[in-house]
């Protein structure tokens, strides 16, 4: 083969002189106006940013230091007057989907605001050393505060690597889907990757529904994925409680629980709290841009269990005696099934108390009063345990030795049947129904039925309607069975249906339970069957 070799002609001096001229005279920062675009959020390809020469000094490439300060004071300065319901560029790198069918607006640059109403998505791109870049966002929103209150407001930062998408087409911003990596901290004076949420401490507890799991806040939280698969919430001031699958856990400064997720979903309870380490989980949180200051939490010496305190108003709740866990049984009795236990270092919101007064229920089930500590108004915490005066009949007057035990091995016994995630829709006669059985002394003496109202935003369509929860037992024993409902309502079971009826003047909390349980009765075994649904009363409204 011939490879045939071209010559190239010299550029004429005065040409090269011109080059040169032209080069010399062009503005040194004139590059740096041109900022970096991103492609649109869902898709996997990297961001196009400005290359440097390896080793080069730029302003773009900064240490971490420089540049996590430069871009606090960035988003401190530039951010200052968003508003409710609104969302700040702080520093690059930020982008934004917009709703469909919506004006188009300007989020391209640090300093820029828009409407919330305006924003499906929005994206912030992770701490690059290399490229001088920290996506930053601040969003200031609504969620379930008055609007007689303007100036109150949800804030939320929003740092490094974050995906976040509004669940519904409210701008207030209560329910939302979150994702961010899981990386770890970076360098010391950076926080990790995530979103930090504060409620303005006067205004009472803000409800917000995060990836499907119901967060309760009055207070201060750090939100972050252990794991593709994962969430964390870290209470940073306050506390928080934290509900998924119809298991509540309160979560208090200094201490995270986490909720394990299928498809940005919740798919497992909040597992209990535990202690976390804030420079080594967290890193640098940048709470100097948050509304109200307060101080970070210390946690305890490794190995050390702090007792919390009790408070003396508000709603009861119960913490253990000592620094031994204590068990949580499946029903109000010392033979009855550990279910789990009371981290020592926990306090837990009370939902019911036997009738003798010595048991307490939790989310998770009952504990005894001989071990845990009282706070909070306790005394009208409903009965949702009723021992029957019957259960202490007299004895038989002429005994035969040859008795036989009060029951047979040939008597019926139910096994478990729990429903630990019901979702009951909001739409008119589609009721939801569930059914089981228990047995007495033999078998699983107490079913529950944890439930959740779903399509709550259709509710407004209509002018009353009311929700209703049904309880019916039928059976061998049935006398010696009751039922209790998270929320107040409680009665002992009958053949004939109990209904409760919920008015919409009041909504129902979005989840709650069903539980139904055997007191006595030998060879009880009791059917039951509990339908909840949402009755339309009138047409719908305009």
């Amino acid at each position: 083969m011939r490879i045939s070799q071209r010559s190239f002609a010299p550029l004429p001096s005065a040409l090269l002189i011109m080059v040169s001229l032209l080069v010399l005279i062009a503005p040194a920062g004139a590059q740096t106006d041109i900022l970096p675009t991103l492609t649109p959020i869902g898709t996997t390809e990297a961001p196009i940013l400005p290359t440097l020469v390896p080793g080069a000094t730029s302003a773009l490439n900064p240490t971490c230091p420089a540049l996590v300060a430069d871009a606090l004071e960035r988003v401190s300065t530039l951010c200052a007057e968003t508003r409710r319901n609104q969302a700040c560029y702080g520093n690059l790198l930020v982008d934004i989907t917009q709703r469909p069918n919506t004006q188009p607006v300007v989020f391209s640059r640090p300093g820029d605001i828009v409407d919330l109403a305006l924003i499906q998505s929005l994206r912030t791109q992770p701490l690059n050393l290399i490229n001088g870049t920290w996506g930053i966002g601040l969003l200031r929103f609504q969620a379930n505060l008055p609007t007689t209150l303007p100036g109150q407001n949800v804030t939320m930062l929003v740092f490094g690597d974050v995906r976040i998408q509004n669940a519904t087409d409210s701008p207030t911003l209560q329910s939302f889907f979150v994702s961010t990596s899981f990386q770890g901290v970076v360098c010391d004076e950076a926080p990790r990757d995530g979103i930090m949420l504060q409620t303005p401490r006067d205004a009472g507890p803000v409800s917000l529904t995060i990836n499907d799991v119901g967060i309760e806040l009055a207070s201060t939280v750090f939100i972050g994925f252990h794991r593709e698969s994962a969430m964390r919430i870290f209470t940073l001031d306050g506390e928080a409680r934290v509900e998924a699958l119809g298991v509540e856990v309160l979560v208090q400064p200094g201490l995270r629980t986490g909720v394990n997720l299928d498809n940005l979903r919740a798919a497992a309870p909040p597992s209990d709290p535990a202690p976390f380490d804030l420079a080594a989980e967290l890193g640098a949180m940048p709470i100097e841009l948050l509304p109200e200051a307060f101080e970070l939490p210390t946690p305890p010496p490794s190995g050390e269990v702090v007792l919390p305190t009790m408070p003396t108003t508000g709603e009861c709740v119960i913490a253990t005696s000592t620094t031994t866990p204590v068990n949580i049984r499946r029903a109000p009795a010392l033979d009855a099934a550990v279910v789990g236990t009371l981290d020592p270092s926990q306090r837990y919101p009370v939902i019911g108390r036997d009738s003798s007064g010595e048991w307490y229920q939790t989310a998770r089930g009952w504990s005894a009063a001989s071990v845990t500590r009282r706070g909070g108004n306790c005394a009208n915490v409903p009965i949702t345990f009723t021992l029957t005066p019957s259960l202490t009949l007299t004895p038989s007057l002429t005994p035969a030795p040859s008795l036989t035990p009060t029951y047979t091995p040939m008597a019926q016994v139910a096994g478990d049947n729990e429903y630990p995630n019901l979702s009951v829709p909001f739409v008119n006669n589609q009721p939801v129904f569930a059914s089981g059985a228990i047995s007495y002394p033999q078998g699983d003496r107490q079913d529950t039925v944890s439930y959740n109202w779903t399509d709550f935003n259709q509710m407004y369509y209509y002018y009353s309607g009311y929700f209703y929860i049904t309880v019916r037992c039928y059976g061998q024993g049935v006398e010696y069975a009751a039922f209790s409902i998270s929320g107040g309502a409680s009665g002992t079971c009958s053949p004939t249906a109990q209904q409760y009826n919920l008015q919409l003047s009041s909504y129902p909390p979005p989840y709650g339970s069903v539980t139904v349980a055997l007191a006595g009765g030998d060879n009880a075994y009791v059917n039951w069957e509990v339908t909840l649904g949402f009755a339309q009363l009138d047409s719908p409204g305009i």
